[in-house]
């Protein structure tokens, strides 16, 4: 089973990372849109 150092190296997209964040550190991120996360 790879470390969470390992899995978070292994992410390649935005929702993969936006799913690893909810999963392994309970953010609530489902309720915000795309543009809700991101900044120019």
């Amino acid at each position: 089973m790879p470390t969470s150092a390992d899995h978070l190296r292994s992410l390649k997209t935005f929702p993969q990372l936006v799913s690893y964040l909810e999963a392994e550190l309970d953010w609530p991120l489902r309720e915000y849109g795309f543009d809700d996360l991101t900044f120019e």
